[in-house]
């Protein structure tokens, strides 16, 4: 009888686990996820700056598992009983596992202690944000359009962008220069919409290559974008940002990328970090269990150096990968696998086509950086396309 596997998530972690598994064949594998897509966060910002559509950051899950050896179910699971190895759904289901993978990801934090940020801010860790995000956006350069004839009334109309990490700073960078762009192709005398960009640490990318830290500074001064780095956000009202200076940033709207959290599921025995990742041991087990993975956002990644790693995509497909060994690993009684994998470097999307990176030590930027951002891209997406495609085709044989 064949092992069941359940995997709940269906990012960057979640579908590589279960094409990682379903090489095997002693597996029943189930991926589960409360959306039936998935969603390519990594390639938002050319969204936001028009260069794409939600058909080329979403793929569909139902068609990429259609007829092989995952089974695909849109499910909410409301809660774990890791003791028992079963799950309960939303629709009051009782699903039993072998092993399970935890890869839900994580979704934008609004701490509370930052008065007004979540009634008055935006995130873009979903499709949905991302596409309300994007029709505020348009919404804005069409009344800037609407009043080129009395500009000078109301020569900015301004965009605050708070955290200037890797997604504070892409966003930044794709508004500033589409919008640039967009004023200058119509000769409008208006001008753009000015971005700002807050960072409470003292640089934008903190803890980020210093390569990328300063290239990054330099295109977004070339775009524009005033950067106010050092300061924190302490109040958010409906038009204006309240910085910890005293100073206050007018504001017509706001994108919040300071932060993410991890959605807890109701369990018992599971062990979390301060900022609510699942705590993993060196084969990325959740602690305690010998059957239950987590691997992306929603775990504490910590390789074998000590070092703990950032939640990124490539991350959480690492980590899938040593997941799905040590599940096959476990029950053919081999030797585990260790998380001893690190970061090769990153790229950093800084609008146009101007991209900053640093990978296995080679630095590239502009048109270069861009398209080695294009290649990777396209390296990921292409075989899952080509994959719902010929199961569109099977099912409409069938």
């Amino acid at each position: 009888m064949k092992k069941k596997v359940v995997i709940i998530g269906g990012g960057y972690g979640g579908i590589r686990a279960a094409h990682a598994l379903s090489k095997y064949n002693e597996f029943e594998i189930t991926l589960m996820d409360t959306r039936p897509y998935h969603y390519l966060q990594t390639d938002v910002y050319d969204f936001i700056a028009n260069k794409s559509t939600i058909t080329d950051i979403s793929v569909s899950l139902v068609t990429l598992f259609f007829g092989g050896k995952v089974n695909f179910l849109q499910r909410k699971i409301t809660k774990i009983v890791p003791n028992e190895n079963k799950l309960i759904t939303n629709f009051n289901e009782e699903l039993s596992f072998d092993y399970f993978v935890l890869a839900i990801g994580s979704r934008t934090y609004f701490p509370s202690f930052i008065e007004g940020l979540s009634e008055h801010a935006h995130g873009v860790k979903s499709i949905k944000r991302a596409f309300e995000f994007k029709q505020k956006f348009e919404e804005a350069i069409y009344k800037k359009v609407e009043s080129e004839g009395v500009c000078e009334l109301n020569p900015d109309f301004n965009v605050v962008i708070g955290g200037g990490g890797l997604s504070g700073v892409e966003v930044a960078a794709a508004m500033a220069e589409y919008s640039q762009r967009f004023f200058a192709m119509g000769g409008y005398a208006c001008g753009g919409i000015a971005v700002h960009l807050i960072e409470a640490s003292e640089s934008i990318l903190p803890g980020v290559d210093q390569y990328l830290v300063r290239k990054s500074r330099q295109r977004l001064e070339e775009l524009g974008v005033n950067m106010i780095v050092g300061d924190k956000i302490l109040k958010v009202d409906e038009h204006s940002v309240h910085l910890g200076s005293g100073k206050s940033v007018p504001m017509n709207f706001m994108i919040w990328t300071g932060g993410v959290e991890v959605r807890r599921i109701e369990s018992d025995g599971f062990t979390y970090n301060p900022r609510g990742q699942l705590k993993i041991d060196e084969f990325s087990r959740v602690e305690g269990f010998a059957n239950i993975f987590a691997i992306g956002d929603c775990a504490q990644v910590v390789n074998t150096k000590g070092k703990t790693l950032a939640p990124t995509a490539m991350v959480a497909e690492f980590g899938a990968d040593i997941a799905a060994y040590n599940i096959a690993a476990t029950e053919q009684k081999k030797t585990l696998k260790k998380i001893e994998f690190d970061l090769p470097g990153m790229l950093v999307a800084l609008g146009g086509f101007y991209t900053a990176g640093v990978i296995y030590g080679i630095r590239l930027s502009g048109i270069f950086g861009f398209l080695a951002k294009k290649a990777v891209s396209h390296i990921y997406k292409w075989p899952l396309t080509r994959k719902c495609k010929k199961s569109l085709v099977k099912s409409c044989n069938n």
